[in-house]
């Protein structure tokens, strides 16, 4: 996690870093990990489908494999992915090596989820890789 922001958005982030995820339950477990907070999560089921798919690409594009499990978390509402991205209107993001997914991606055009699980996997990739401090020198 890149800290180089200003006041606002590192105060944000820092409060979107403290939120317990405890309300979230699993959904599907593979190579990753898919947590949702509603019993029945179509943000879920769609992310399932994208997952093998999206490590491979992240890992071979990357060089590495990723060298902690992967948690994915589909949040439910709008408000939600505020309190874990710290941001409303966010696609997605990654706090404490966890991805998280705002449901807005299901009202993108037809293959949003699968590139932005991509690109929030190649984040997390990169936070799994790096230090915070060798983060600050990228």
């Amino acid at each position: 996690m890149l800290f180089v922001m200003s006041g606002c958005s590192a105060i944000k982030t820092a409060v979107a870093m403290m939120q317990s995820t405890d309300n979230f339950s699993l959904h599907s477990e593979g190579n990753g990990f898919i947590f949702q907070e509603i019993e029945f999560s179509s943000l879920a089921n769609e992310a399932e489908k994208y997952l093998d798919e999206s490590i491979a690409v992240v890992e071979r594009e990357q060089y590495k494999k990723f060298v902690k499990p992967i948690k994915v978390y589909a949040a439910s509402t709008l408000d939600d992915v505020k309190k874990y991205c710290g941001y409303r209107l966010v696609l997605g993001c990654v706090i404490n090596e966890k991805v998280f997914l705002s449901p807005r991606i299901l009202t993108q055009p037809t293959g949003t989820l699968s590139r932005l699980l991509t690109h929030e996997l190649s984040h997390l990739h990169i936070d799994q890789q790096l230090s915070m401090f060798e983060w600050g020198s990228i």
